[in-house]
């Protein structure tokens, strides 16, 4: 057995094994659970195999939980209501239209954002089904304007129609409603053995995913070949596009909608030579001035966080800024984006893993002063492995919080950046409303995994 392998199975068996409550949950979704954690409701049914969450609060206090059911190789996503005190209001609602056709996997959630009129946009992949591709797949947005209760139909995002690979997008919504999504596609790449889980179900696999310290990341580069006796340094600027045999990346695109989703603007490609398993993330100032980061691939295989802006509504994008020269040169993907915060004096607060030779692994963040164009030098949040992207979101204009996976035991952070209670779970995604948080967390319940959710 590959020995890589073998570390990966051996550190599954711990980490599901310290997930596990050895509980079988008999109690059906939005009710509170005696043991083992009173503070906790599980969301997704009890018979269903349920991950990637997203969350989301609407201007009534209502909260909204997305999820994946995976079976066998289908996956469904669904929409859970909630009311303010974390009970379930009504049933669940699958969003996309013909069951089965979703596609998700832990590193790429359905994405969920609100807008001022209390209408709920959600983005997810689909299948794509004219093509034998496996990966191949189509970005999709739903949106619903009766509070969860239905979906109109949904509206292709991508303007491309040759079968390829969409995934690792986010959402967000500026004033007007106006409807920004970014994500990572691979149009233009040659290549197709590189970011094979875009279009797969599998929550993991073990021929694909490493383990290193306690950190999973994706193995992307079988074919490279890098037998430079030095390490190059890494240069802080944007790259051109590398021969298919080195560097198979992705490409991170955005569009736009003005019309609430209905239609959706010609797509813009942002970067080349983005690592193609990492999270993009999306924010928006209150001048309109729409932030995407990425995580960047620089010569030598530096894999650092990128941040580029468009003050003309997603038509073109700046030059992209890298945050920290991290020093993280890594033939693989860490599977973990960087999500930004802007206050009310236009700070841009950014939030990021990495494992480089500039410091220690773990949570880092940093903060722009002049619209993202430079960084301040990087504060180390958490010294320790993270799994997925962590889960910033706003209290108000000026306050934040965020939730982070450190491989298996979930961390609270304040708007100081100091680390809070943590409590057993995965992938969580949190939201704020009414003087509440809210956090939808995986966690492995019986055989299956199960979407929790968890009030502060």
């Amino acid at each position: 057995m590959n020995k890589a392998i073998a570390t990966y199975l051996i550190f599954l068996i711990l980490i599901f094994s310290g997930c596990s409550s050895g509980v079988v949950d008999t109690n059906p979704p939005g009710q509170r659970l005696a043991a083992p954690d009173q503070k906790a409701i599980r969301v997704s049914a009890s018979e269903t195999n349920s991950a990637e969450p997203a969350i989301a609060a609407d201007l009534e206090g209502n909260i909204y939980v997305v999820y994946v059911e995976h079976d066998a190789k289908s996956a469904d996503v669904y929409l859970q209501k909630l009311n303010k005190d974390a009970e379930q209001a009504g049933e669940k609602v699958r969003v996309n239209p013909e069951k089965g056709t979703a596609s998700a996997w832990f590193g790429d959630a359905p994405t969920i954002r609100i807008g001022h009129d209390n209408v709920i946009y959600l983005g997810w992949t689909a299948k794509d089904p004219n093509s034998m591709k496996s990966n191949a797949t189509a970005l999709n947005l739903s949106v619903s304007r009766d509070l969860g209760k239905s979906f109109d139909a949904p509206v292709k995002v991508n303007d491309d129609t040759a079968p390829s690979a969409k995934g690792m997008h986010s959402l967000a919504i500026g004033k007007n409603n106006r409807v920004v999504i970014a994500w990572l596609d691979e149009r233009n790449i040659k290549a197709m053995n590189h970011a094979t889980n875009f279009g797969g179900d599998t929550i993991v696999d073990p021929n694909r995913t490493t383990v290193s310290n306690g950190f999973e990341f994706e193995k992307i580069h079988d074919g490279e070949n890098h037998n430079t006796k030095e390490k190059p340094t890494p240069k802080i600027e944007k790259t051109e596009p590398q021969e298919e045999m080195n560097e198979p990346n992705s490409e991170i695109f955005a569009a736009v909608s003005d019309d609430g989703g209905k239609t959706f603007s010609k797509n813009q490609k942002v970067s080349s030579e983005v690592c193609p398993c990492c999270k993009t993330s999306l924010a928006i100032d209150e001048k309109g001035t729409i932030y995407a980061s990425w995580r960047q691939v620089l010569p030598g295989s530096f894999r650092h966080i990128a941040v580029a802006s468009s003050e003309n509504g997603g038509k073109s994008f700046s030059e992209f800024a890298i945050v920290s020269d991290d020093k993280w040169e890594i033939s693989a993907c860490p599977v973990s984006g960087a999500p930004m915060f802007i206050d009310n004096n236009n700070s841009l607060k950014i939030f990021w893993y990495t494992a480089g030779e500039a410091g220690k692994p773990g949570l880092y963040s940093a903060v722009s002063k002049d619209r993202g164009k430079t960084f301040l030098p990087r504060d180390l949040v958490y010294e320790g492995a993270v799994k997925g992207t962590v889960s910033v979101f706003p209290k108000n204009d000026n306050e934040f919080g965020a939730f982070f996976d450190g491989m298996g035991e979930i961390f609270k952070v304040d708007q100081n950046l100091n680390i809070g209670e943590k409590f057993e779970g995965e992938l969580p995604a949190a939201a704020f409303s009414g003087g509440k948080t809210y956090v939808a967390f995986v966690k492995k319940t019986g055989e299956k995994n199960a979407i929790w959710l968890r009030q502060f």
